[in-house]
């Protein structure tokens, strides 16, 4: 499985680039996570979203530094997520500047 997953993001890797992209480029992202069981282990699925684009990190954590490689970079108008304390207003201003409106 390993393997297949290496071989699947050199494969993938131009796409992924190019979503990564879209997704900085946005003036309206959607952040959200779901927690799912790998292996007995908790890990976080997240997803940034633009209104045409979709981007999806596996990490190990629900800290929104998990998804720094995603949101650093972005420089949105207005974010939209549910307010959960590891990426709230808060620390999403501190990440993509202090003129960022957010919306639940």
């Amino acid at each position: 499985m390993k393997n297949w997953v290496l071989q699947a993001s050199d494969t993938f890797s131009p796409q992924l680039n190019s979503l990564h992209q879209q997704i900085q480029s946005s003036k309206v992202l959607y952040i959200d996570e779901t927690p799912i069981s790998l292996n007995g282990e908790c890990w976080f699925v997240w997803v940034i979203c633009s209104d045409n684009s979709y981007y999806y990190v596996l990490k190990p954590s629900k800290g929104l530094d998990a998804s720094k490689e995603v949101v650093v970079g972005c420089e949105p108008m207005a974010v939209v997520t549910d307010d959960a304390a590891v990426y709230n207003a808060k620390r999403l201003r501190e990440l993509l500047g202090e003129d960022l409106e957010l919306q639940k």
